[in-house]
């Protein structure tokens, strides 16, 4: 195992639309005081136009050269005196490696991946009470899809295999998720000082 003594903690969030990742990564940054970035609500307020505005109001992802360069601006603003919480990245083909390497050549290592995992009926659920552009139902078929064959086929696999990893339920009640979300957080935190 790698040395982590001289690097600073990482908690990633991955999950499918609608698992919780924003309301659980915000609290838990509140919680442990963090510095919280989350790839969709960036990219919803800085797209205004173009392509990449396109793409995700039609259920796509931004392109790779766009989510890098938003990454690696994220991670170099971030204080390099308290915890990062990364929100909904590493969601296509070959990112997940790309960020774990990127995060180590910055000072940073992953103390832990949170899976918040979710049914497509559940998420299909929480959606009728939602009101964001990006949230009908045929880009929610989108969103679903590219879940399934991206972050679900290929960056959960290679974050389970290579860091610190938890798959928690993310239909229970928000105050039981965020429980386990803390008590996982904190012990990765005690075992690294």
């Amino acid at each position: 195992m790698t040395d982590t003594s001289t690097l600073q903690p990482t908690v990633i969030f991955v999950g499918p639309p609608s698992s919780g990742k924003g309301d659980r990564s915000t609290d838990a940054a509140s919680n442990f005081d963090a510095w919280r970035w989350c790839s969709g609500e960036h990219f919803r307020d800085q797209l205004q136009s173009g392509a990449d505005q396109e793409t995700m109001h039609s259920g796509g992802l931004v392109e790779v050269d766009t989510f890098k360069a938003a990454v690696m601006q994220a991670i170099r603003s971030a204080p390099r005196d308290r915890l990062l919480i990364l929100d909904g990245v590493a969601k296509k083909r070959d990112e997940a490696p790309w960020l774990v390497d990127y995060l180590r050549e910055n000072g940073r290592y992953v103390a832990l991946v949170i899976w918040l995992d979710i049914t497509r009926q559940v998420a299909d659920e929480r959606k009728r009470d939602a009101a964001r552009a990006d949230d009908a139902p045929d880009v929610q078929d989108k969103r679903w899809e590219v879940y399934l064959s991206d972050t679900l086929g290929h960056s959960i696999p290679y974050f389970s295999e290579h860091c610190p990893f938890i798959r928690i339920e993310g239909d229970d009640t928000p105050d039981h998720i965020q429980a386990q979300i803390d008590t996982a957080i904190a012990a990765c935190l005690e075992q690294a000082a």
